[in-house]
């Protein structure tokens, strides 16, 4: 079972150089369905090692609203999420509940077995989800997507909006220390839009996986308004060359489509990004198959003076 299981706390609530291990489900589990929990603070700590002995093997912690439950702001700094089976730390809300703003800063993430870190708007009319993720430099050996931001392609409302800055995903040469099988930073949006700024990080060695990767789809069944999401990619420095990959993929990828007929709109300000130049080898063999360029947009709204800026998340 879970190491911790803490559910519809009110008031304020605190961790302290705690550390779980071996729990057969989640190393830390809190959820709100119909309480308010003021604040939250994670400090020190770890949390990691799920048995993988059980099916039930999970993730390092679990902070979730579902219901109509809030947590209004969260903190979680200088925490270790090791060698969990799957995420190390996941946090979302869905239906009409509300993550007003957690923290992750500090922490150190490193041979989780899916996400470093996973940050989603699930299904529901209105659920309402805020996050930063500042500074964490020690992002190592995570299957992938390391940072990924996520959306129910069933939510026919709300927002996610976060901030993805000054992060550091793996090691220049050695060999998949940024992921084994996913993208450094992935923002996947289907029925609940975002805004999302992503500033300052620096990624490698992400195999075979995009650096960064943007996508948003609209929602799975046609109808409702459109979703537009806002993406703002500024002063990255990203190289996703890995030895032990001979078919690379584009350092930063944004696209929009919709998957059921809804118009979907993705606003970006792309810019003050490092990443490799034409020509570097092994040559670039995704969409569109050239080795032309490292930057790919599909789709993706023209800015113009004309056309608003994308919102950014301070």
């Amino acid at each position: 079972k879970d190491g911790l299981r803490l559910t519809e706390l009110t008031g304020a609530a605190s961790l302290t150089n705690v550390t779980v291990t071996g729990a057969t489900q989640d190393a830390c589990y809190i959820q709100n369905s119909s309480a308010t929990l003021t604040s939250l603070t994670v400090t020190g700590g770890s949390f990691g090692s799920s048995n993988n002995a059980f099916f039930t093997a999970g993730s390092g912690m679990e902070v979730l609203a579902v219901s109509t439950g809030v947590i209004t702001a969260a903190t979680v700094s200088g925490t270790t999420f090791a060698g969990n089976f799957s995420t190390g730390l996941q946090s979302f809300a869905q239906d009409t509940a509300q993550i007003g703003d957690i923290t992750v800063s500090g922490c150190t993430f490193t041979n989780n077995g899916a996400a470093a870190a996973d940050f989603d708007a699930g299904t529901g009319s209105n659920p309402q989800m805020k996050f930063h993720f500042l500074n964490n430099t020690n992002i190592n050996g995570n299957g992938g997507p390391v940072i990924n931001v996520f959306s129910s392609s069933t939510g026919t409302g709300g927002l996610i909006q976060g901030r993805i800055d000054g992060n550091h995903i793996g090691t220049v040469g050695l060999t998949d220390s940024g992921s084994t099988g996913g993208e450094g930073i992935r923002v996947f949006l289907q029925g609940v839009p975002g805004n999302i700024t992503i500033v300052n990080n620096v990624i490698r060695e992400t195999a075979c996986s995009r650096g960064i990767g943007v996508t948003t789809l609209g929602p799975q069944t046609s109808g409702g308004a459109n979703r537009q999401s806002d993406i703002v990619i500024i002063g990255n420095d990203v190289n996703n060359f890995s030895l032990d990959c001979s078919s690379p993929e584009n350092d930063i990828y944004l696209a929009a489509d919709d998957q059921a007929g809804t118009t979907t709109t993705l606003r970006a300000e792309v810019h003050g990004n490092t990443i490799k130049t034409a020509g570097a080898t092994p040559a670039n063999t995704d969409w569109p198959f050239d080795n032309l360029e490292w930057l790919y947009f599909d789709r993706v709204d023209t800015l113009s003076a004309s056309t608003p800026e994308p919102t950014s998340t301070s």
